[in-house]
């Protein structure tokens, strides 16, 4: 299968969020590799919750059994190192995390293309292609098993429409 992904290409920014497969953080094509392990799941949930969340969510996310005071400097220290390494790829204010609208997060183009209401086989194509594998491949979060369940639930949400993409195609 031969596909143009010169339209993939034009969206991608300075920074790129791979969801599928083996996740990577790349900052002007270079990969991301210098966060600790937490700092990048906090990535990725951004990045899957359409690359903005609140600071609420996220504490309540992250430290379930943290009492709030607790749970706000840990989140403002993740806040820090993560600006330190994206600049101003990333963006956080009293109440909104946020990443510059040119980021490109391969499972939010692959969503938004699947639930296009086209039936453009190229635009299908171009959707399926960048579905590389499951859903944070072999990325899980130690002691933190509200993660690693969002997780299966999203490799099974976005395995299914890769089935239903992949059926649609042929």
């Amino acid at each position: 299968m031969v596909v143009n992904n010169e339209r993939v290409k034009k969206i991608f920014s300075s920074l790129e969020i791979r969801l599928f497969g083996t996740p990577q953080i790349l900052l002007n094509s270079s990969n991301v590799d210098s966060l600790r392990r937490k700092n990048r799941a906090f990535i990725y949930y951004v990045a899957a919750q359409g690359g903005q969340t609140t600071r609420e969510k996220l504490l309540t996310f992250f430290w379930p059994d943290h009492e709030r005071s607790a749970a706000q400097p840990i989140l403002r220290n993740m806040i820090h190192e993560v600006r330190k390494t994206l600049g101003g790829t990333f963006q956080a204010d009293d109440q909104v995390i946020t990443f510059a609208s040119d980021t490109f997060v391969d499972a939010q183009f692959f969503s938004a293309m699947l639930n296009s209401p086209s039936s453009d086989l190229q635009q299908l194509t171009e959707a399926l292609n960048v579905y590389k594998g499951d859903f944070l491949d072999g990325f899980t979060l130690s002691n933190s098993p509200q993660f690693d369940d969002w997780v299966t639930s999203e490799r099974e949400r976005y395995r299914l429409m890769a089935m239903n993409g992949f059926a649609d195609l042929a």
